[in-house]
């Protein structure tokens, strides 16, 4: 009843005094009304690329990262650093921007040959990529190391997959994420089956300031845009013959025909607590018993969980359902039943390319 009162104390007051009634009854049943707020608009997967923002980097961000192996620890050295409130990096001297979901996805430091001998091939630095293109790289190397006994292969890499140009959306060139990685038009069925996330939500508002290794450094930031993809992003094999390039085809289809997809490479190595794009003491088939407990290789402490991995993959794969491990694949290198695969002549290509 006590509600009612206003809107019957208007109508007295309409009609005594009109004038004065009419704004005192506008007023009192505008702030009353209950009008229905627009609904939210849905959640619309970010563009894979972006132009710089105020970082939301926290040292507890990083420090998540050194607890699973992906990021050194930081010492007197500063290893990393939090921007503070630019709002474009301006990294000190012997510092690379680097970003939360790129470690999260298989980079570590000092950065291996592959990744450096990639970027420096495509005129590329770190900002260029995006999530899926580091983790695309990274479970190549661990499937050339951990299924085809080889080193990161470039020429095979070359063959199979090539870097576009994405723009933002009214088409200017983007400082971030720009060098998408996807798997060649006529080749795609080549490779690994299996899909990555399609959002990678808020990811460009996650880098950092990372140090670049002095020894083996990965290109110097400069901040480089680009109009047009330059000429260096149509390669192809340069160095590798094609009888070469067709055993490792075979050997990589071998692989496939025993159950090995994307999600099982990714798993693999996450299981084993190595990060692919980061230089290490032994590749995957080397990690035999003898060599246990394999320092320099290793940087998870403790190991992951089947469980924290299968969560992992969810989130990388975007497959809320997704299963992992399943039964009657291919394990990896140097699992008995993988070395026995790899003896077969489709293999002998392994003596590849080194960069």
């Amino acid at each position: 009843m006590k509600g009612r009162l206003p809107s019957v104390l208007c109508l007295r007051l309409f009609s005594n005094f009109p004038p004065l009634a009419l704004l005192v009854c506008a007023r009192l049943l505008l702030s009353r009304l209950r009008l229905p707020r627009p609904s939210p608009s849905p959640d619309l997967p970010p563009p894979p690329m972006a132009y710089w923002s105020q970082s939301t980097v926290r040292t507890r961000d990083l420090e998540a990262l050194v607890a699973k192996g992906s990021l050194p620890p930081r010492t007197d050295a500063q290893e990393w650093i939090i921007p503070r409130k630019e709002r474009r990096p301006a990294p000190p001297p012997n510092y690379v921007v680097s970003f939360v979901a790129f470690h999260d996805r298989g980079l570590g430091v000092p950065a291996g040959a592959f990744l450096r001998g990639t970027l420096e091939r495509v005129k590329l630095e770190l900002q260029h990529l995006n999530p899926n293109g580091v983790q695309q790289m990274a479970a190549f190397e661990a499937l050339c190391e951990g299924y085809l006994q080889c080193e990161a292969h470039a020429d095979l890499f070359a063959h199979l997959f090539s870097f576009s140009l994405r723009r933002d959306p009214e088409s200017h060139p983007a400082a971030i994420g720009c060098a998408a990685l996807k798997a060649k038009n006529d080749r795609g069925g080549l490779y690994l089956a299996g899909n990555l996330a399609s959002s990678n939500k808020g990811w460009h508002t996650g880098w950092f300031y990372l140090r670049n290794d002095a020894a083996k450094p990965l290109p110097q930031y400069t901040g480089r845009t680009f109009e047009s993809p330059p000429a260096d992003w149509k390669w192809g094999a340069s160095k590798t013959p094609i009888k070469e390039l067709n055993a490792a085809l075979d050997a990589l289809e071998a692989v496939k025909a025993r159950g090995v997809d994307l999600a099982e490479v990714i798993g693999a190595y996450l299981l084993r607590g190595v990060v692919p794009l980061r230089l290490r003491v032994l590749k995957l088939y080397q990690m035999t018993e003898e060599r246990a407990p394999f320092v320099g290789t290793v940087t998870a402490n403790p190991l992951p969980t089947v469980d924290e991995v299968r969560r992992r993959l969810r989130t990388i794969t975007g497959n809320s359902s997704l299963e992992f491990p399943r039964q009657g694949v291919l394990p990896m290198l140097p699992d008995p039943r993988a070395v026995e695969l790899v003896r077969s002549s489709s293999f002998r290509f392994c003596l590849s390319l080194s960069l």
